[in-house]
């Protein structure tokens, strides 16, 4: 009788599996992924808008507190048989070469080094285009693999297709703007401050006319009415430079003038003939 060989290799998924195609991760990623920077930086600027000041450690931490969310989402909805929403609305899935699913902890290491790659212009996705199974970097160091949970009909493939390739393109174009063009996120508080401070120099102001009847050139005035002039004074200091700050008031309108300190001394500027 011929003996039955039970030594089969178990380390690829079988020859049905169907890989997912490289723009569904890309665009089931983003859907996944991009929230929780945006969520992050939303919350940083409403907290500074609110009056809260944070040294740039603080804001990286806690823009790293919501990528860590991201990790957190991704070992719990990538492990267990389980898929993202990303993954879910693609119609993919994450699974190990051994055609099982991830465990918690490998789910968890795969986010992060997908974090990581986030820093470098997400070049160990591209490994997937490549590679024998169609591992990025981050599959590679779990031994997993992206695949397929049901069949796309041709308008589906075309319209990831053309989403996807848009997507990347915007990806790349995006990163090289935030890295080499763009204005640092400390540099965008700075002149959000900035504003705010005009804001409420400016409420000032219409409350010394409400009261006085005119408005005022004093700043030292202004501050006295504001309730802090400690506070006060230190929020002029550390919204805009000294030198170039001005206010000039009429009979009937004022105007201020400052330069934030976002490390361009971009201009900023209030007319209360524009507020009308």
């Amino acid at each position: 009788m011929q003996q039955i060989n039970t030594n089969l290799d178990t380390s690829v998924p079988s020859a049905r599996t169907q890989y997912a195609l490289f723009l569904e991760r890309a665009l089931a990623f983003a859907i996944d992924y991009f929230p929780f920077p945006m969520l992050g930086l939303f919350t940083l600027i409403t907290l500074y808008k609110k009056g809260y000041n944070f040294t740039l450690a603080q804001d990286a931490l806690c823009i790293l507190g919501f990528l860590f969310l991201f990790i957190i989402y991704h070992a719990i909805f990538n492990s267990g048989g389980r898929v993202s929403l990303g993954k879910f609305l693609m119609g993919i899935k994450v699974i190990t070469l051994e055609d099982q699913p991830l465990t918690f902890k490998k789910a968890f290491i795969r986010g992060f080094v997908i974090l990581v790659e986030a820093f470098t212009f997400f070049i160990g996705f591209v490994f997937a285009i490549f590679t024998k199974n169609k591992q990025a970097v981050h599959d590679m160091v779990v031994n997993s693999t992206v695949i397929s949970t049901r069949e796309k009909t041709t308008t589906e493939i075309l319209v990831v297709s053309i989403a996807g390739t848009i997507l990347c393109a915007a990806l790349i174009l995006t990163k090289y703007y935030a890295f080499f063009l763009a204005p640092s996120l400390q540099e965008k508080i700075a002149l959000a401050k900035a504003s705010q401070q005009l804001d409420q120099i400016a409420l000032l102001q219409y409350v010394h006319k409400e009261e006085f009847g005119y408005y005022t050139n004093d700043v030292l005035r202004l501050s006295l009415m504001s309730g802090d002039t400690v506070q006060f004074q230190r929020d002029m200091q550390n919204s805009f430079y000294r030198k170039g700050f001005r206010m000039g008031a009429g009979e009937d309108d004022f105007s201020i003038t400052g330069y934030a300190k976002d490390g361009k001394r971009t201009e900023v500027h209030y007319s209360s003939k524009n507020a009308k």
